[in-house]
C-alpha cells in the first residue's frame, strides 16, 4: 500500500499463501513472504523483486512463520514431527538457542503450531503440542523464550483437548492468539510475566481468523482531514477567536 494514499499495487496472485509481512532489517525497508511448494520466496516492497528465499526438503511443509528485525522464525512439519528453525536476512539457519530438538512423542504430528517474533527480533512464542494415544491434541502449550540466553519467559497450557490456537502475535510483552475448541472461538491477551488470560468471546470474534500488534505508532489521517489537504479552497475557515492552522 503506497504510503502516498494511491491505489494498492498487486504484488502477487495465486502463486503462493501469504505467511507475513516485515522488515527486511533496521532499515525499515519492506517485504512479504509466500509459501510456494517446496519453499517460502521473498517479494522486496522496494521494487517488487521475487525471489526464492529458503527451500524445504522433501516431506517439509511450513505451519507457521514470523519474522522481525531481520529474523525469520518458522515452525515446520515433516514425516517425523517437525521443527522450528530460525533464519537470516540470507534464508540462512542461524542457530539463536531456541527449543531444543528431542525424540518425536507422536509420530507424523507437527509438534509447533504457532510462532510470533518479538518486535527486536531477540525473543521468540511459540505453541507446543501433545498428542493422545489416538492422535488427537490433548493439550497445548505457549512458550515464551529470549534468544541467546535461552531463559524461559512464560510456560503455559493454553489448550486442552480437541483445542487449537490458530493465531498467535507477540509485541515483547503481551501476546495474543486466537484459541477454538468445542465452545467457539476466542481472542486471548495474556501479559508475560503474568500469566493471566483475559478472553474476549462471542459473536464479535467468531469471524476473525488472524490476529497481530501494530508493528510502528500510525497517525491515520480521516476522510474529512484528507478531502482538505485536497482541496484546501473547500475547507472550513476557523471559528471566530480560534487561530488558523499553523498559527500561534
Amino acid at each position: 500500500l503506497p504510503a502516498d494514499a494511491t491505489d494498492p499495487q498487486l504484488l502477487s496472485q495465486g502463486t503462493g499463501m501469504l505467511l507475513d509481512v516485515g522488515f527486511l532489517d533496521a532499515t525499515l525497508a519492506v517485504q512479504l513472504f509466500l509459501a510456494v511448494p517446496g519453499g517460502i520466496d521473498r517479494i522486496k516492497m522496494v521494487d517488487g523483486e521475487r525471489e526464492n528465499f529458503v527451500t524445504l526438503a522433501d516431506g517439509e511443509d511450513v505451519i507457521a512463520f514470523s519474522a522481525s528485525n531481520g529474523i525469520q522464525a518458522v515452525a515446520l512439519t515433516d514425516n517425523k514431527c517437525g521443527s522450528l528453525q530460525f533464519l537470516n536476512v540470507s534464508g540462512q539457519p542461524v542457530d539463536l538457542g531456541g527449543p531444543d530438538r528431542p525424540e518425536c512423542r507422536s509420530q507424523r504430528r507437527p509438534r509447533f503450531g504457532a510462532v510470533a517474533m518479538s518486535p527486536d527480533g531477540g525473543a521468540v512464542a511459540y505453541t507446543e503440542v501433545t498428542y493422545r494415544g489416538d492422535g488427537l491434541p490433548a493439550a497445548t502449550r505457549l512458550i515464551a523464550l529470549e534468544l541467546g540466553s535461552g531463559t524461559e519467559l512464560l510456560s503455559l497450557q493454553v489448550g486442552g483437548p480437541s483445542e487449537q490456537i490458530e493465531s498467535l502475535a507477540y509485541d515483547g510483552r503481551r501476546l495474543t492468539y486466537l484459541r477454538t475448541g468445542g465452545e467457539g472461538r476466542e481472542l486471548v491477551v495474556l501479559v508475560v510475566g503474568e500469566g493471566v488470560e483475559r478472553i474476549v468471546e462471542g459473536d464479535d470474534v467468531e469471524g476473525v481468523q488472524h490476529v497481530t500488534f501494530a508493528r510502528l505508532p500510525l497517525s491515520i489521517p480521516t476522510v474529512d482531514e484528507l478531502a482538505a489537504e485536497a482541496n484546501p479552497e473547500d475547507a472550513e475557515p476557523p471559528a471566530e477567536g480560534e487561530p488558523a492552522e499553523g498559527g500561534g
